[in-house]
Order: structure tokens, then C-alpha cells, then sequence
């Protein structure tokens, strides 16, 4: 994974600052303005502004230095002395937001860990915020801590679509840290409210599968195996919903490695 670490300090609210930014592993540096801010909230829309610019354009190094701009105004805002507790935990999302999209979830963490998770717990991001949480720490192998993450995240009261992302991200870490009962209790509600044939849906079915048949349930294993391929076949001949809900960083897997998926599983059932 790319890290990023900054070489400038930002300069509060007495000029524009330059910021220049490291990538590691190619040395690639990233230098950007940011203006000069007269307010915490004032840095964090203007963060917000240009991770917005950033979904809109398609070159990679276009992309890198909105990202990177928002990255910086949203340590501004965060660092800010008289920032609310608001503020600053919407800062350190917007900024781990950014750093996600540069795939460097390790700074992601960094911007993240600047609040206290007492505080975070406090405000209507709560939920939102360990979503991301778990996402960076998933993006770095770190299965057990994203999913005490995600299930923060749902003793947090989220919202419905961060809701169904967050059953979603927990239960299929559930299922790679061989908690198969638990993966199949928290996929099967969120499938509850993921749209039919969608590929997060199929993702689901696939899971639910394989977590069945290492509990040697046969029956339920074999039907939710039936399910996701006729999802998969209708997704092939374009008669389902190609929508997932909340865009999430963690790459997705296609329907050809879900068909392995199910054939692997379908094989281990033979001996059952």
C-alpha cells in the first residue's frame, strides 16, 4: 500500500500553504495550495469540495491532487484550536476519505486516530466513521480490528445504507476469520435490504455458501450456492441491478472468481 507522509507544515489561517506530499514506494512527490481558511468549518468544505472534484475527473494525477488538497485542509480543520468536537471528527473522516482514495490506508488510520474514539462516539458520524475505520484497516490485512470496527459501527446507530454496508464489511470478515456462524447471521441481514442480483447481493449468496458447508449444513450451503449463480447468470445477461449502495474502497470480486468461488464450495460438498 502507498504511503504518504507530508513534508510542509500547514499553515494555519496566516497564508496559503504549500504542501508537498511523498509517495514511498516510487518517490513520487505531489505538491498543492491550499488557501488560506478564516474557519475550521471553512477548511473542512473546501476539503470536502475537492474530494467531490475529485469523483468528477478521471486522470490519476488529477485525481491525486484534489485528494491531496483535501487531505490537507482537513488536518487544518482538525488542528484548529477552537474546533468543535464535530468538526474535527468530520475532519479526520473527510481526510481518511482522501487518503483511502490515494490507497493509503495507513495514513488514513493516522488522520483518524487524531480524535478520540470518545468523541467520535458522540456525534451522528459515529457509525460512518468506523465504516472507514474498519475499511482502512481491512486494506491493510488487518481482519480483526476492521471487524471490531464495523461492529462499532453498528452499535453506533447508522443511518440505513451505512447500516447495510457496515452487516456487509462485517460479515464477510466474519466468514475470512473462520467465524462462520456469526458471517452467516450478519450476511443474511444484510441481503435482507441489498438489492436482488446486485454484486455485493451475489458477493452475499457466495459467502453464505461457504459458511454453510464449513458448518456442515448441506441443505442451507446448496440452496444459497443456487441462489448466487442464478443471480450471477441473470448479472451476465444484463437482467439485475448492477447497484451496491454505499461506495465503499475495498475492491470487489467479479463474477468469474465467485463462480470459482462456488464451484470450490460446491466440490467440498460432495463429501458431506
Amino acid at each position: 500500500m502507498k504511503s504518504i507522509t507530508f513534508a510542509t507544515a500547514l499553515m494555519l489561517s496566516i497564508a496559503a500553504a504549500h504542501v508537498c506530499a511523498q509517495v514511498k514506494e516510487t518517490g513520487r512527490k505531489v505538491e498543492v495550495e491550499v488557501p488560506t481558511f478564516k474557519s475550521p468549518e471553512a477548511a473542512l468544505g473546501w476539503a470536502k469540495s475537492q474530494i467531490a472534484a475529485a469523483q468528477k475527473v478521471a486522470p490519476l494525477q488529477a485525481r491525486e491532487e484534489f485528494l491531496m488538497k483535501a487531505a490537507s485542509a482537513s488536518q487544518t480543520a482538525e488542528a484548529w484550536r477552537d474546533a468543535s468536537t464535530e468538526v474535527r471528527v468530520e475532519a479526520a473522516l473527510v481526510g481518511a476519505e482522501a487518503f483511502l482514495g490515494l490507497s493509503a490506508p495507513l495514513n488514513a488510520q493516522s488522520a483518524m486516530a487524531r480524535v478520540r474514539r470518545e468523541d467520535v462516539r458522540n456525534t451522528p458520524l459515529a457509525a460512518a466513521f468506523f465504516e472507514r475505520a474498519g475499511e482502512a484497516a481491512e486494506l491493510r490485512g488487518d481482519r480483526r480490528s476492521a471487524h471490531v470496527a464495523y461492529q462499532t459501527g453498528l452499535s453506533a446507530s447508522p443511518s440505513a445504507d451505512v447500516r447495510v454496508l457496515l452487516l456487509f464489511r462485517a460479515g464477510t470478515n466474519a466468514f475470512a476469520l473462520t467465524e462462520y456462524e456469526r458471517s452467516a447471521g450478519l450476511l443474511e441481514e444484510a441481503l435482507a435490504n441489498l438489492p436482488d442480483g446486485s454484486a455485493r447481493a451475489s458477493i452475499a449468496e457466495v459467502d453464505l455458501g461457504g459458511a454453510y458447508a464449513r458448518l456442515k449444513d448441506r441443505v442451507r450451503a446448496e440452496a444459497w450456492l443456487h441462489r448466487a449463480t442464478q443471480s450471477l447468470d441473470r448479472s451476465s445477461k444484463g437482467g439485475s441491478s448492477t447497484t451496491t449502495g454505499k461506495d465503499t474502497f475495498i475492491p470487489e470480486p467479479s463474477s468469474d472468481e465467485l463462480r470459482k468461488r462456488i464451484s470450490d464450495v460446491a466440490n467440498s460438498l460432495r463429501g458431506l
